[in-house]
């Protein structure tokens, strides 16, 4: 799963990356790159066992939830 998130993401920087850099939209580029690099960078953590940010919040809320349906 990793490969085809690490591949696409090479597609999308060619197909998009190139278009915008010719059109000198540096911020865009810039947004693109940057939300590619920590989809990036979630998905090798989480190849790799580190924690995502759903399980944080999972593990703060989880036992808010469970003493609230058990005092119902």
């Amino acid at each position: 799963m990793t490969a085809i998130v690490i591949i696409s993401a090479i597609l999308i920087v060619l197909l998009e990356g190139i278009f915008l850099i010719k059109k000198s939209m540096w911020k865009e580029f810039l947004c693109t790159a940057f939300l590619l690099i920590i989809s990036l960078f979630f998905q090798i953590g989480k190849g790799l066992g580190i924690p995502g940010p759903i399980d944080l919040i999972e593990s703060l809320f989880k036992p808010i939830g469970e003493t609230f349906l058990n005092r119902l």
